[in-house]
């Protein structure tokens, strides 16, 4: 009796434990496909990062040749600026000149219009003075005739 009853409670024991190693082995199975799976997501995850990685590379080898490309246009903008000053500061005696030499134009010209206008003016008075007319019938018997 006390051996049937060791028997049955390591039986018992022996059903206890096989209920629990097969427990463990689905949850081991379990584990294992999840594990699976997430190994999967982890590849690719790992292979999309890769490719943003590679995009984000090429990204900013692109800006850095964008930006090596403006810091020369910079540098070409710069002489050119610092040519125009030089430009500037030659063209500064011959704006002046220019400027001198309209201011003189106009002087001549008012000069000129001054003379015109009195020229005009005499030839006007020579006319009035000394008008000159062709004979007319009855001053043909006469020589000279002169009316004031």
């Amino acid at each position: 009796t006390r051996q049937v009853a060791e028997k049955e409670e390591t039986w018992k024991s022996l059903s206890e434990l096989r209920a629990q190693h097969k427990e463990l082995r689905d949850q081991q199975g379990k584990t294992s496909s999840e594990l699976s799976t997430l190994q999967l997501q982890l590849q690719e995850r790992e292979v999309e990062v890769e490719g943003q990685l590679k995009e984000k590379d090429l990204t900013i080898q692109k800006l850095e040749e964008d930006s090596a490309q403006l810091s020369a246009q910079v540098t070409e903008l710069e002489g050119v600026r610092e040519r125009a000053a030089q430009a500037e500061k030659m063209l500064e005696p011959w704006k002046k000149r220019t400027e001198e030499v309209q201011e003189a134009f106009q002087k001549e010209q008012a000069l000129r219009k001054r003379y015109h206008n009195q020229m005009q003016d005499m030839k006007g008075a020579i006319r009035v003075f000394a008008r000159i007319r062709p004979k007319v019938q009855r001053e043909a018997d006469q020589e000279v005739a002169v009316w004031r």
